[in-house]
């Protein structure tokens, strides 16, 4: 594809990435248990950060790089992302079942604890992709339910 200069096609890039990430948690059957969403939530996010690990390292490291405007579109798509979290927060919190403290403030360290796994994740280390996911997945629920029992089986 043509792009007439780097500012298009580094928000191109990025609203690629940001749309593709919400069409990936937005097609994720929801139930009503909200440790269980918060678990399936991270996991995903993990998936497909790593599955997409050049256009995530960019989304996470370049906004500095885009004009305001593009900038703003970003930060938007972000904020769009960022929202379903804290809605899974808030929902368990509302529930009793979740403790997430500032909804807000513990959805941005998630996504940052999140976001990291495509730095360092390399296929061969002691374990695989699903395991780390699963890992990251069972972390995300214990900060916000630390009495989270996992079902046998």
């Amino acid at each position: 594809r043509y792009f007439p200069d780097k500012q298009t096609l580094l928000f191109s890039l990025m609203q690629r990435h940001m749309s593709d990430t919400l069409a990936a948690i937005e097609a994720a059957p929801s139930g009503a248990d909200h440790s269980a969403r918060l678990a399936q939530f991270a996991r995903l996010h993990i998936l497909h950060h790593v599955a997409m690990r050049n256009s995530a390292h960019v989304v996470n490291n370049e906004l500095r790089s885009l004009s305001r405007e593009n900038f703003a579109a970003i930060l938007k798509l972000r904020s769009i992302y960022e929202k379903k979290l804290r809605t899974i927060l808030k929902e368990g919190a509302d529930a009793g079942v979740l403790t997430p403290g500032d909804s807000a403030l513990t959805a941005t360290a998630m996504i940052a604890m999140l976001n990291e796994v495509c730095v360092w994740f390399r296929e061969g280390g002691t374990h695989s992709l699903e395991q780390v996911a699963d890992i990251y997945a069972l972390m995300s629920v214990k900060m916000v339910n630390p009495a989270h029992v996992i079902a046998p089986g």
